[in-house]
């Protein structure tokens, strides 16, 4: 089973479209899904994302949000595959 990052998005913003770019080189690399999730089409996710999107989360930790950076985003990733335990870690 391949773990998956969640991608709280919506439509016409240009910052979710540059941090899906950004996401997409470190599934990639790590051999990770991407699950993209329109924020305006679930009340409950408009209500907690609406002034945060984008937002990357990994096994219920977020990796960052708004402005992503590919740096920050790889920082973060690995300390969440870190503190799941070297079995875990690709």
């Amino acid at each position: 089973m391949t773990d998956k990052i969640s991608f709280y998005s919506k439509s016409d913003c240009p910052l979710c479209d540059t941090g899906l770019a950004k996401l997409e080189e470190l599934a990639l690399r790590f051999g990770l899904e991407i699950e993209k999730l329109d924020i305006e089409k679930d009340e409950e996710l408009f209500e907690r994302y609406r002034y945060r999107i984008p937002v990357a989360v990994f096994r219920g930790e977020e990796l960052g949000w708004g402005r992503l950076s590919a740096g920050a985003l790889l920082r973060r990733l690995e300390q969440v595959l870190a503190s799941d335990g070297p079995e875990r870690a690709p």
